[in-house]
């Protein structure tokens, strides 16, 4: 957010406390993800195609499994422009949604 269309920190007024725990919620799942990939990183290679292992009520499976399959959108361009037809025709827009973005401010108001 830019300074020109930023609002003064004093306009947040009562909102001031939930955005903090906003950001400090934040924080916290951001150093969670961290913490849970370096498990995830130790547990795969640990009990990759070892089958079913149970710890109390949880069940552990880690297999390979086969890529995902996807759309290979240029040839199917090239296909569509062959019959005058383009992606676009296909393509439809969802209901509109608000977007909640959060940034560091470069500049402190």
């Amino acid at each position: 957010m830019t300074q020109q269309n930023a609002q003064p920190k004093a306009s947040l007024g009562n909102l001031k406390p939930v955005l903090r725990e906003y950001l400090d919620l934040r924080a916290d799942i951001k150093h969670m993800e961290k913490e849970l990939k370096s498990l995830d990183e130790q547990v795969r290679p640990a009990i990759a195609n070892m089958g079913k292992m149970q710890l109390d009520e949880w069940t552990f499976e880690c297999k390979e499994m086969p890529g995902r399959k996807t759309l290979d959108k240029a040839a199917l361009e090239d296909f569509l422009a062959q019959h005058g037809k383009s992606i676009a025709d296909f393509e439809k827009a969802g209901k509109p949604y608000t977007q909640l973005r959060v940034t560091e401010a470069a500049v402190v108001l």
